[in-house]
């Protein structure tokens, strides 16, 4: 990959976190306001909505991470064409059978 391309994936990768990451954290923020001035109920609410919301994005957050230094988004194209390749193998096996 040039050195031009690489940036150019950092960026955008910085870009589209940067997007995410501002309406999760004035989703947060909001929980965070409801459940510190309300009662008891609103403070367990907050704390499980909270732990779930955290769980799924570092959950996603770690596969993509996983992928990325993977290098599976080097050549996205290729798993298109292994598919119609697979698929034209499976029909000939099937007609073969038939």
């Amino acid at each position: 990959m040039s050195k031009g391309r690489k940036i150019f994936l950092i960026t955008m990768v910085i870009a589209v976190v940067l997007m995410a990451g501002i309406p999760f954290s004035y989703r947060l923020i909001s929980w965070a306001i409801v459940g510190t001035s309300a009662s008891d109920d609103a403070h367990s609410v907050f704390i499980v909505i909270t732990t779930t919301y955290l769980f799924g994005m570092l959950t996603f957050a770690s596969f993509f991470m996983w992928a990325f230094l993977r290098g599976e988004f080097n050549n996205i194209e290729a798993s298109k064409f292994d598919m119609i390749d697979m698929d034209k193998r499976y029909d000939r096996i099937e007609h073969t059978e038939v």
